[in-house]
């Protein structure tokens, strides 16, 4: 049973339920003095598929106590319009409490409440309850209905037999739990499963940031990493000019490069400094101490069809034929 009321400015749409599968407990041939109002929650999960959320049971207990006492009905009649004869109240909820197992209520019973529960004319308890029409949290009970088909699992009225009657078997088995699982086990497994599903919607529709990038963001990062390569590709680039430079200007200067060759020498170096450079600490010196360098291809003439030993060594470091090497010596 639904119905809207309002009950409270601090909660949007705010809706009573009635709710109350119960399950055996008390002794047979007596009203309990105490009622079990609600399970613990935080997933409230009733027989026709409704649910709702109780994530403060203390807050619950609370608010509750400002109803008190809460009226205790035949069949929720409180929440329907009167008849010609009233509404009787079967008993009433004194005091409410948190316990491992839900929210108790101490009931004191009418007369004709109290005989009616104690030889089972009624053995089930179906609560009614305020809670949010948006996020389905329940934030105090209002009443309490005797009734025979209950919606929500609760310890019921009054029992017959063991302690306690057991869910049905095969959703036990489902469940992968033992035939002779309590309700708690029960409704721990019901609640972990639909956890499970939550989070395996909430991946569905989220992937994980580890394996997951946005296209703007990656294309950003590409953006930024190129023009990091190529920045730091220009520094090399000057850096190697540099030192290139350095090199064959020194070489020339000792002579050991003509100045005429100079270009020719760059080039060599830009595409590998190490082997040029130990070709040039190996060669000889071209111009002597003293000599114009502007001259140094300018001198007597000499031999320079027959290559020196080192000479040939240069040759081979600079990846040249001793023909090109011959040309250049002229």
């Amino acid at each position: 049973m639904t119905k809207q009321t309002a009950i409270s400015p601090t909660y949007a749409r705010p809706t009573a339920s009635a709710a109350g599968l119960a399950l055996a407990m008390q002794a047979e041939g007596a009203a309990p003095e105490w009622v079990h109002l609600l399970p613990r929650g935080p997933e409230i999960i009733g027989r026709d598929g409704r649910y709702w959320r109780m994530t403060s049971p203390e807050a619950v207990v609370e608010a509750t106590r400002g109803f008190l006492p809460l009226v205790i009905d035949y069949e929720h009649s409180t929440e329907a319009p009167p008849d010609a004869d009233g509404v009787p109240a079967a008993g009433w909820i004194e005091d409410v409490e948190l316990r491992e197992d839900g929210i108790w209520g101490r009931a004191s019973w009418t007369p004709k409440g109290g005989e009616r529960v104690a030889s089972r004319e009624y053995r089930f308890q179906s609560p009614v309850f305020y809670f949010d029409g948006n996020s389905l949290e329940i934030f105090a009970l209002v009443s309490l209905a005797l009734v025979h088909r209950p919606n929500l699992t609760l310890t019921a009225l009054n029992r017959r037999g063991d302690t306690q009657e057991q869910p049905m078997k095969s959703v036990l088995v489902a469940l992968g739990l033992a035939e002779t699982a309590s309700e708690v086990e029960a409704l721990t497994a019901v609640n972990a499963l639909r956890d499970d599903r939550q989070r395996a919607l909430n991946a569905a529709e989220m992937p994980s940031l580890e394996k997951f990038v946005p296209r703007a963001q990656h294309d950003e990062t590409v953006r930024a990493l190129n023009a990091a390569n190529e920045k730091i590709a220009a520094q090399e680039k000057a850096s190697n000019e540099v030192r290139v430079n350095e090199l064959i200007d020194g070489a020339v200067a000792a002579g050991k490069v003509a100045p005429a060759a100079r270009d020719s020498f760059i080039s060599l170096a830009l595409n590998n400094f190490d082997a040029t450079k130990a070709a040039i600490d190996g060669m000889p010196a071209l111009i002597r101490e003293g000599e114009d360098p502007a001259l140094a291809g300018a001198a007597p003439e000499k031999d320079t069809k027959t290559l020196t030993d080192a000479q040939k060594a240069t040759c081979r470091q600079l990846g040249i034929s001793e023909e090109d090497y011959r040309k250049a010596m002229a």
